[in-house]
């Protein structure tokens, strides 16, 4: 977290707000890095998963792929 906080190496950070290392207090500390293009995904866990709902899943992890690429 701190690392994230103090890079300026050009980062990309995605994260799920069900995550159990989210909390809203530490992502705005890493979205204030100029350095870091970053992404928040609603109801997905530390795995970048649904918990219920494996077809969603699939979706997520193809828009993650397609986050990697672009960066």
């Amino acid at each position: 977290m701190s690392a994230m906080v103090r890079t300026h190496n050009n980062s990309l950070c995605i994260i799920g707000d069900k995550d159990p290392y989210y909390t809203e207090e530490r992502y705005s500390k890493v979205i204030e890095n100029p350095h870091i293009i970053s992404k928040l995904i609603p109801n997905v866990n530390h795995g970048l998963e649904y918990d219920e709902n494996a077809v969603e899943s699939i979706d997520i992890s193809k828009s993650v792929i397609a986050e990697i690429e672009q960066f």
